[in-house]
């Protein structure tokens, strides 16, 4: 019993001894929670000592992603103004151009300009939005704001659309675990395929309107297709 515990804990360790930067940053780009999601739930697994410190990673891994969207974002930019001015000099008459220059040096010099903020900052900035939690799309909202957010809309669709969990590929590996063993090493990949598609069909047999007779009629025409083939 000792073995099995101990063999348990080693297991949780793997997925909650650390911070899960993908969960957390997923969490942060949902409206309804931001960062006070995280405040919230890292006060609850972490000590005192240790909460800043991951609130920080945190934090810092949001800023690194972002810089890295808002960069190539400018850059692509720079590109298409770089075009599109060259198109813009030939058409305009240079008598304009040089008062627009002009104007332009008149409102560098007067420090008019202010520091324009990032997207992360105003939405981090912004309160949170209260929705019906039941029926919220988060990649419709995200959509809806692409305008607003153009930079952290990119980043957040790239980010929520990755799956949360490697149970499916685990699963996978597992099964072709128990179908290529020290005595089934030699199979095809196409034997190996029926394999685990029959399996499969079996096990979703109970849960379906087919009788498992049925199911496996159609395995069998399946093997009998396969084998001859």
């Amino acid at each position: 019993m000792r073995n099995m515990a101990f063999a348990m804990r080693v297991k949780f360790d793997k997925y909650w001894g650390d911070c899960n930067l993908l969960m957390s940053v997923a969490a942060v780009l949902d409206p309804r929670w931001k960062m006070k999601f995280i405040h919230f739930t890292f006060s609850k697994m972490y000590t005192p000592l240790e909460l800043d410190s991951k609130i920080k990673q945190v934090e810092d891994v949001m800023l690194q992603i972002y810089n890295t969207y808002a960069s190539d974002i400018a850059s692509s930019s720079s590109a298409i103004g770089n075009v599109s001015s060259e198109l813009q000099t030939d058409s305009v008459n240079s008598q304009s151009y040089d008062c627009m220059l002009a104007f332009t040096d008149y409102v560098l010099s007067s420090g008019s300009i202010q520091p324009s903020k990032s997207d992360l900052q105003v939405y981090l900035e912004e309160g949170l939005f209260l929705a019906n939690t039941e029926h919220f799309d988060i990649l419709d909202w995200w959509k809806l704001n692409t305008l607003k957010y153009p930079c952290l809309s990119k980043m957040a669709r790239d980010i929520l659309s990755i799956p949360i969990t490697t149970v499916a590929s685990e699963s996978a590996f597992s099964t072709g675990g128990r179908v290529l063993n020290d005595y089934r090493s030699s199979l095809s990949s196409k034997t190996v395929n029926a394999l685990i598609c029959s399996s499969s069909w079996i096990r979703s047999s109970t849960t379906h309107s087919k009788t498992p007779m049925v199911t496996l009629s159609i395995i069998s025409l399946y093997g009998i297709c396969f084998f001859s083939s």
